[in-house]
């Protein structure tokens, strides 16, 4: 028993805990080896000094009123958890300390200090990865569920409620609860896969399977779990979730049944029906284009289909293309394709692009139709229309050669008409002077006629200069060359502030003077002529109107009256030629306009015509043309 000092002597100097001893006033007086490695000082360098010499200032204060708190608990001692920086380092420490007495009687303290800070990290990332594992489990709408192979056992977090209707509770921790839920003709493949998954090598396991929710209906999930296993390689625990896959597997066959109609709508259409990537790559085709180009699907996707357009639309036509592609702009052009028989044929092409919830294009729709036939008949349309032109142009120049070349005969056989009434009146007798009236105003009708025929015909020559014309000046000049119509008459004119427009000035004289004579001759008997001038502004266009107290236009003759040659009347009771509103017909449309006419027996007639816009309105005073 005397070799006891000598042992608790090596027990003190070669424990792994911290040991040591100091004075009433703090100073150490003996440490052990492990007090040492830890300071990385001998013993010498220690024995004496306090902890303020070896500790930061605050720390050395807290582990003296730990010590003082020990001295005062005699023969109890205290436990504490210090904290200590050592060399630039913490240290976590448990240290029991109590106060001892030496051989003299006087109280030494006693110190042994246990580093704990690895226990406490760990302690540290156990309590984190615990927190995290607790939000994740709050936060996620996956079931989690933790099984302990051992046990059978499995905890679930409270996604369950959501998504099997049921709390954890409700839906058990034994494995058995969740191996009954599976669906009956799943359960056996996927008990099988977990068993080879636990008792093999594998690290983790998958599977989708349907799972019973609370009120009996089944739902889709995808399960994933990891396995971990112990030193020995047995399983011991395994961890997962399920992601629910109900809704997505409801989506995607949502989406095939809408891919299916879809198909099926492109097969009815008679138009050829393409789709592209927003790039413009042709993905899709229905059959109807395949039938008549006569390729396989993998001859025109991409931009293998431009291969097949006319060479004189290929440029155009992929401009278009490409601006579309660019700009978002719907897409429509009219082009040529080649057929399986090597004919070209016209089709109208149009795209429109679908976008996302952000705008974005996702793909483009596009369908041909086939124009062809509605081409040729344009063709045919346009080419019978030239000949129709061509005619008119000739018909025109001879009826405008034939009606000069007549002007010279038919001057001379009006006056050899003259001589007769002159030299022979007295000598013939009362017939033959009625024949000789008729031949001469036959020559004056043929005149008027041949001079009406010749303006009609010159209406449209391309040579007449359009400026800007005030029509308050051609309304006053149109007046003037009826002015003794209006005379012998007793009529009026009334006439509103006009605007000018773009015309030629001499036609739109002729116009004017022909509506205004019109108005004048097919008056009421009995009652003085009033006419009224006027207009009103359209988008493009001026309208303007010539409106009369006349005898009126039944309405089934409204369009009879702008034709050449027309009469509603005999001769003997209105003179005219039957073209003057044949030439307003043709001098307005000469403009670009239209005219019409508003009337009705015995209410006078209002005829319209429109004539295209000058610039500004004609500041000319308003006022009265008429007779005084």
């Amino acid at each position: 028993m005397k070799d006891i000092p000598q042992i608790c002597q090596a027990i003190f100097y070669h424990s792994p805990a911290a040991i040591y001893l100091k004075d009433s006033e703090g100073r150490y007086i003996s440490v052990n080896r492990c007090f040492e490695e830890l300071f990385e000082l001998s013993r010498h360098a220690i024995i004496g000094k306090t902890d303020f010499d070896l500790l930061p200032a605050t720390e050395a204060e807290t582990v003296r009123r730990e010590d003082e708190q020990a001295r005062q608990e005699a023969g109890r001692g205290v436990s504490a958890e210090e904290v200590l920086t050592i060399g630039g380092r913490q240290h976590i420490f448990l240290t029991d300390k109590f106060a001892l007495r030496d051989e003299e009687g006087t109280v030494v303290l006693c110190g042994i200090s246990r580093e704990i800070t690895e226990m406490k990290q760990r302690e540290h990332e156990l309590e984190n990865a615990q927190e995290r594992y607790a939000l994740v489990s709050r936060a996620t709408t996956d079931v989690i569920w933790d099984w302990d192979v051992a046990s059978n056992e499995v905890q679930w977090n409270d996604a369950v409620e959501k998504a099997f209707g049921c709390t954890p509770d409700e839906l058990g921790g034994a494995f058995s609860g969740w191996a009954e839920r599976i669906h009956p003709q799943e359960r056996e493949e996927i008990l099988a896969g977990i068993e080879a998954a636990i008792t093999g090598k594998a690290d983790t396991w998958g599977a989708e399977y349907r799972f019973r929710r609370k009120d009996g209906s089944y739902g889709t999930f995808y399960d994933r779990g990891i396995i971990a296993r112990d030193e020995g390689g047995r399983a011991v625990r395994m961890i997962g979730s399920m992601l629910d896959l109900t809704e997505r597997h409801a989506v995607e066959e949502a989406l095939r049944q809408s891919e299916a109609q879809f198909r099926q709508l492109t097969e009815a259409l008679p138009q050829l029906v393409w789709i592209t990537r927003p790039d413009g790559y042709h993905e899709y085709f229905n059959s109807k284009w395949h039938e008549f180009t006569g390729l396989l699907p993998v001859e025109t996707q991409g931009e293998l289909w431009s291969l097949l357009l006319h060479p004189d639309d290929y440029r155009r036509t992929l401009e278009r293309w490409h601006h579309s592609l660019e700009t978002g702009e719907p897409y429509e052009i009219e082009y040529r394709f080649k057929g399986a028989n090597g004919a070209y044929h016209w089709f109208l092409g149009r795209a429109l692009p679908l976008r996302d919830r952000e705008g974005n294009i996702i793909r483009w729709f596009g369908t041909c139709t086939d124009i062809d036939p509605q081409k040729q008949a344009e063709e045919k349309l346009q080419t019978a229309l030239d000949e129709l032109s061509r005619s008119n142009r000739e018909l025109e120049q001879f009826a405008y050669v034939a009606s000069h070349d007549l002007q010279e005969p038919l001057r001379a056989v009006a006056r050899y008409v003259e001589l007769l009434a002159l030299r022979y009146t007295d000598r013939l007798d009362e017939q033959a002077n009625t024949y000789i009236r008729f031949a001469a105003d036959g020559a004056k009708q043929i005149h008027s006629l041949i001079g009406d025929l010749l303006t009609f015909t010159r209406i449209g020559e391309k040579n007449r200069e359009r400026e800007l014309v005030a029509m308050e000046r051609v309304v006053r000049q149109g007046a003037l060359n009826v002015r003794q119509e209006l005379e012998d008459t007793g009529g009026a004119l009334d006439v509103d502030q006009l605007p000018a427009v773009w015309g030629n000035e001499y036609l739109l004289v002729q116009l004017v003077q022909n509506l205004l004579s019109n108005a004048l001759k097919f008056r009421k008997p009995g009652t003085a002529p009033v006419v009224r001038v006027g207009a009103r502004e359209q988008e493009e266009m001026w309208e303007f109107f010539v409106r009369d107290n006349g005898i009126g236009i039944e309405p089934r003759f409204f369009d009879r009256i702008f034709h050449i040659f027309q009469r509603l009347h005999t001769r003997q009771r209105y003179q005219g030629t039957g073209m003057g509103l044949a030439i307003c017909k043709k001098i307005v449309e000469h403009h670009g306009g239209s005219i019409r006419v508003e009337s009705a027996p015995g209410e006078g007639a209002t005829f319209f015509f429109t004539l295209p816009k000058g610039v500004g309105i004609s500041r000319e005073r308003k006022g009265e043309v008429g007779h005084e």
